[in-house]
């Protein structure tokens, strides 16, 4: 749409004519996403991806304040991902009006992050009555558990995808699925004593199974692949007795399947021998299939091939390959800690690199192409020092993830450089002189698109400072400290709704959990009106005055530190003498010549006195 918008006349009608657009907004900039929403037809639609995630905050929201769910005729294929639950509660008790929907995948990972939360009893309670409307004539669906599907009958039922589920509503949803022919599930088997306690429908062609909390033996396997006999895709994640990784026994199950996909791992340390009874020619030649082998699992290459290496753990990598690197065919990010260990294979699809104590270029360049490296994780901002100039060690990088905060003394390392190609950035700010810090953040990184930071001090300050001071920021992300302070500054979000709009952005705040100390606000920007940045210093000139400031402040705590007492003696004579001289001349002697003075004056000096007057005044004793 984007790509042949506005070259003619006649384009542009057939775009407006084409009725069969499938919509994915997750991830999608927020001035595609209003573009497409003013462009496009309701009825044009036959998919539909909806996301709330970080990136988008409230974009649900946003979306049905300009269309209606009811609307989309068309519809076949709904996706909801992480929707919050005021959208909820619009589009569950309509689904029923699309007549044409078929495929429901509804995903909800984040849902403890978001405040309808509290309402869960009625949450689910709308979910379920939906369901039980919708799920009878839909062929695939896709939940994060299938507490929902237990007790609704599913006779269309083809694709099924969970998350999530429990043994007691597995066994409860294959009374209601008989046409059932693919489904991928975690089975979490807690509390739950054997794997018989359930039959697979017997039509299955496709099964992926992982399977969590619990210790699984080739008996329970082979009980289940003999009531499967028309299985031919088999995929499976285990944690295993000794006898499940027999490739012997395995071969006798697995005759009729075209394709099998394993990991199986071990709770104790495998010998590396475990390979050989994957090394037969059924294995190899006739079917094939690969295994790979680290310390304490199997696993078939290459889909279940690692793809990150931690280099601070001793890991043995061998396969059932006659190339010896294959085990390594999919790593793509590489960690390393404090001791410069190297790979045995010069890895060439690294495009994440994380490193906690600085490394030289000639170490990582031995074994990693740094020209493919995207995504650069490191322990503390200065060590980027080690790698500059970055656009030419790093030509690719766009991404940058500090883990230690950053205080002043850090930034102070860094120096002047700035890196206009990081367009992400991770960040915790803490300690004094804040305001400082993210003002130089700004000017060392002047092209950020994407913010995720976590401000220690000062938090609502540093959040929108940054907001107005990174000027391509696309979205962003804060993770703020509670206090009574900050629930204050909130209040005027809080107010709104979650979801206020003004000068082309949505601002989210995610409310904590049962009172956790945590709040998450989320900003999702379009295009950058002018007036949204000249209500504030243009970034140069703020960056150089709190630069001046923080001299500033750093000399004068220096010089109070040592000068203080002085300038506390100072001051008091100072004071003194003023009042002195605000007494007249003749009352002064008068006070030294009277006789009645008291004999415990005599000697003292006429400043003494007056000093003891004023301390009598005040009630204070003054000692001879």
């Amino acid at each position: 749409m984007f790509t042949f918008s506005n070259i003619s006349d006649h384009v542009d009608d057939v775009l407006l004519a084409y009725n069969t657009y499938q919509l994915n907004f997750r991830s999608i900039l927020k001035d595609h996403f209003d573009l497409i929403c003013k462009r496009i037809r309701s009825e044009q639609v036959i998919s539909l991806v909806l996301s709330d995630e970080n990136d988008t905050p409230a974009q649900s929201e946003l979306f049905f304040s300009r269309l209606q769910i009811e609307q989309f005729t068309q519809l076949q294929t709904l996706t909801l991902i992480n929707i919050e639950g005021e959208s909820l509660k619009w589009i569950f008790p309509n689904l029923y009006k699309l007549n044409l929907l078929r495929s429901l995948t509804f995903l909800d990972f984040l849902l403890t992050e978001h405040p309808y939360q509290y309402q869960t009893t009625e949450m689910q309670s709308l979910i379920s009555e939906s369901f039980a409307q919708i799920v009878p004539r839909l062929n695939r669906i896709h939940l994060t558990n299938g507490t929902f599907l237990s007790s609704i009958p599913c006779p269309y039922l083809r694709h099924l995808n969970l998350e999530k589920c429990s043994i007691n509503d597995l066994k409860t949803l294959f009374q209601h699925t008989n046409q059932l022919r693919s489904f991928s599930l975690c089975l979490d088997m807690h509390n739950s004593s054997t794997f018989d306690q359930i039959s697979f429908p017997i039509q299955l062609i496709r099964l992926h199974l992982k399977i969590e909390n619990r210790i699984i033996s080739i008996d329970e396997m082979e009980y289940l692949l003999l009531n499967l006999p028309d299985l031919q895709y088999l995929q499976l994640e285990l944690l295993g007795l000794q006898d499940l990784f027999d490739g012997d026994r395995w071969q006798s199950y697995t005759q009729n399947l075209i394709i099998f996909n394993f990991k199986f791992n071990a709770h104790y340390n495998l010998n590396r021998n475990v390979l050989e009874s994957y090394r037969t020619s059924y294995w190899i030649e006739e079917k094939h299939w690969f295994v790979g082998y680290n310390n304490n699992s199997i696993f078939s290459i290459p889909h279940f091939a690692p793809n990150y290496i931690d280099m601070c753990q001793d890991l043995i990598f061998d396969s059932t390959g006659s190339d010896s690197t294959l085990p390594y065919s999919r790593v793509n990010t590489i960690s390393f800690g404090q001791n410069e260990v190297r790979p045995d294979y010069y890895l060439t699809h690294i495009n994440t690199l994380k490193i906690l104590s600085p490394l030289s270029i000639s170490f990582l360049t031995s074994f990693i192409d740094l020209n493919q490296i995207k995504h650069l994780s490191l322990s503390s901002l200065d060590d980027i020092l080690t790698y500059v100039p970055l656009k030419e060690t790093m030509p690719r990088l766009r991404e940058l993830s500090i883990h230690m905060s950053v205080d002043i003394d850090t930034i102070n390392r860094i120096g002047n450089y700035r890196f206009k190609q990081i367009h992400k950035l991770e960040i915790r700010i803490c300690g004094k002189y804040n305001e400082y810090i993210t003002e130089k953040l700004i000017f060392l990184f002047p092209n950020v698109h994407h913010l995720i930071c976590t401000p220690k001090t000062n938090p609502k300050e540093v959040m929108y400072r940054c907001v107005n001071g990174f000027k391509y920021l696309l979205n962003a992300s804060f993770s703020l400290r509670i206090s009574s302070n900050i629930e204050r500054d909130f209040e005027f979000i809080i107010r709104q709704s979650r979801c206020s709009t003004k000068d082309n952005f949505i601002c989210q705040v995610c409310h904590p959990l049962k009172r956790e100390l945590i709040f998450s606000v989320h900003w999702w920007f379009g295009k950058q009106s002018s007036s949204f940045f000249t209500r504030y210093c243009p970034i140069q000139p703020k960056y150089y005055w709190h630069r001046i400031r923080y001299y500033w402040l750093k000399f004068m705590d220096k010089l109070l530190s040592k000068c203080f007492p002085y300038i506390l003696c100072i001051v008091i004579i100072y004071s003194v003498s003023i009042w002195i001289l605000k007494i007249p001349l003749s009352d002064r002697l008068a006070v030294m010549e009277d006789p009645y003075v008291d004999q415990s004056y005599q000697g003292r000096d006429i400043v003494d006195l007056l000093i003891c007057d004023c301390a009598r005044e005040h009630g204070v004793l003054c000692l001879t």
